[in-house]
């Protein structure tokens, strides 16, 4: 129940990012990945159990046109869907400035630029 009342004041202080240019930073397996998109919609997904597991069955879905940042370049994402796994939530919180979520997939940072 505690992790429902997380994601959905999580999902409820995030629609107040529509229409703006946030960051994502994801840290999975020592690398660090950094996304730039311009948020239109953010929405829950729930896909159900997959049989290699690897598509996450719950997954909140930050919608809009962006880009991938590497240390020299940037490239534009392959779609206009950004997926965070969080059917296996360990924390979610907001320190006033970014939002912090933990999965047992990776951690994530999410700031408005």
């Amino acid at each position: 129940m505690q992790q429902q009342q997380e994601i959905n004041e999580l999902l409820s202080f995030l629609k107040t990012w529509d229409g703006k240019q946030i960051l994502i930073s994801k840290e999975e397996n020592g690398d660090r990945d950094q996304t730039i998109i311009n948020l239109e919609n953010i929405t829950m997904a729930n896909q159900g159990e997959t049989i290699d597991g690897y598509v996450s069955p719950i997954s909140l879905q930050l919608q809009g046109e962006g880009r991938a940042v590497m240390s020299d370049t940037e490239v534009p994402m392959p779609s206009t869907t950004y997926d965070i796994p969080i059917s296996a939530l360990q924390d979610a919180h907001f320190d006033g400035v970014r939002f912090y979520m933990s999965t047992d997939r990776g951690n994530y940072t999410i700031s408005k630029m």
